[in-house]
């Protein structure tokens, strides 16, 4: 669809949604489908059409998606992208897109060790329980576990880890009832003819189709 896009003029219109968004979303599913390069190419594709002045948190969190997909071909690309995106994304503006794309650093830029390292995944950790985001205060926990366990710190590790595991658990739930209610509040209402109990009683005349009782006459 989207090699065709050009050839027809009113693909917006009839798909409902722009050539960045399409972009944005075919990127991301290939990033999980495992078509790392040709993800890369849709997220490059997708920053040509962005205005990252105009729409910085977004044009962060492209780049951040290029990174993960060009983290087994590029090193340098993938460290490159993720300070880029944090340059777009500045402390005090969009939390939840800094605190990502400082695990995503942490988690996949090699030149980071040591300090840096652990500095990045405690402002992102500061930053996703600022933010309200569980998924990334979860990701940011289990990062600094793998470097507590690289310094020796074996036991501190281990609480981090379940640490991890318990809010990963929350946001999972939380995400569970969300959906639950997203469902139901698509449900069309039925129509119900409550008696004095409150419990439905059949119309007047019986079930649909059978005749209805006969009159007592007097």
């Amino acid at each position: 669809m989207l090699e065709l896009w050009d050839k027809e003029p009113d693909a917006e219109q009839w798909i409902g949604a722009s050539q960045l968004s399409v972009l944005e979303q075919a990127a991301r599913v290939a990033r999980t489908a495992g078509e790392n390069e040709r993800g890369a190419k849709y997220a490059s594709a997708a920053l040509k059409e962005i205005d990252p002045a105009a729409e910085p948190v977004r044009a962060a969190l492209l780049l951040e998606t290029r990174a993960l997909l060009r983290k087994h071909s590029d090193t340098d690309d993938v460290v490159a992208d993720l300070r880029a995106a944090l340059d777009l994304v500045p402390p005090g503006v969009a939390d939840a897109a800094r605190a990502q794309v400082l695990v995503a650093l942490a988690k996949h830029g090699w030149q980071l060790r040591g300090p840096e390292a652990s500095a990045a995944v405690d402002e992102a950790l500061e930053l996703a329980r600022r933010a309200g985001d569980a998924a990334t205060q979860a990701t940011a926990l289990d990062e600094l576990a793998v470097i507590r366990f690289d310094s020796g710190d074996d036991t501190y590790a281990l609480e981090l880890l379940g640490l991890a595991r318990a809010v990963a658990e929350r946001a999972e739930a939380r995400y569970r009832r969300q959906a639950v209610h997203l469902g139901q509040d698509r449900e069309r209402p039925r129509v119900e003819h409550p008696g004095q109990d409150g419990r439905r009683q059949p119309r007047r005349g019986g079930r649909r189709g059978a005749p209805a009782a006969p009159v007592r006459r007097r």
